[in-house]
């Protein structure tokens, strides 16, 4: 699956973006903070949101 298609899921782009920050601040041991930001804003999407958040 392509990146693009991949980011048409609702969510998806919160947890593309929470992972885009991540990186950007290169802080050891921050991946869960960011995993739970992305999930949290994910799911705040609806259905789909929580979908993606479950999936990704």
């Amino acid at each position: 699956m392509s990146q693009c298609h991949v980011l048409s899921f609702p969510g998806a782009k919160d947890m593309w973006r929470a992972y885009s920050d991540m990186r950007e601040a290169n802080y050891k041991n921050s991946d869960k903070y960011f995993h739970a930001r992305g999930n949290y804003d994910a799911a705040q999407r609806g259905p789909g949101g929580v979908w993606a958040a479950e999936v990704i």
